[in-house]
């Protein structure tokens, strides 16, 4: 049986870790203008009835005559999975989350260290045996692969392997070495010939 989304939240707290949930569309969210709402107008009211509220607005850092200002001159606005959002529906996504248990679980720390030590294993050892074309095969099914099962395990059973997209970066260290001890490299294969 697995947990609810409660469970899943009070695990990520107690492991101080960030929850994840997946995001919907700013547009997705219903928009019930204030004012409507001030005014006592009827339908405005009926499309809050027995629903959770949450109260934002499109400010801008100065006044300004347009009514719909372009995004970057919007205050609250940031990066979200699905493009600009403002910051009241960055908190929609979390509480619809909770209510569709749409909270990722985490994988056990010893297990995620497991699957990181593989996976910089495997890549600095490609990167030191293999030559040519194979290693750039090799490689790149190294970080593509778990980037795709992340995302598989992500989509189908609710697990965030968060920690899956830095491990890629093992592959750097080596990859920099070999280029910069590429000149001595290529004097002496020079030097034979």
């Amino acid at each position: 049986m697995s947990n609810t989304s409660v469970e899943r939240l009070h695990c990520a707290i107690a492991e101080r870790q960030f929850a994840y949930t997946t995001f919907l569309l700013q547009s997705d969210f219903p928009h019930v203008s204030a004012l409507d709402v001030y005014r006592g107008d009827k339908t405005a009211l009926a499309q809050l009835d027995h629903r959770i509220v949450l109260v934002g607005g499109n400010r801008t850092a100065w006044p300004t005559a347009d009514p719909d200002p372009p995004l970057r001159d919007r205050l609250d606005y940031h990066a979200s999975p699905e493009g600009l959002m403002a910051g009241m529906y960055f908190h929609a996504n979390y509480v619809e989350g909770l209510l569709d248990d749409r909270i990722q679980s985490t994988i056990p720390r010893p297990v995620a260290a497991l699957i990181d030590m593989v996976l910089a294993t495997a890549i600095f050892l490609s990167l030191h045996s293999l030559r040519g074309t194979l290693c750039f095969v090799v490689v790149s099914l190294l970080i593509v692969v778990p980037v795709l099962i992340a995302y598989v395990a992500m989509i189908t059973a609710g697990y965030c392997f968060d920690f899956v997209l830095p491990v890629v970066l093992s592959f750097l260290h080596p990859a920099i070495e070999r280029y910069l001890d590429l000149p001595r490299l290529l004097m002496r294969r020079h030097a034979h010939e």
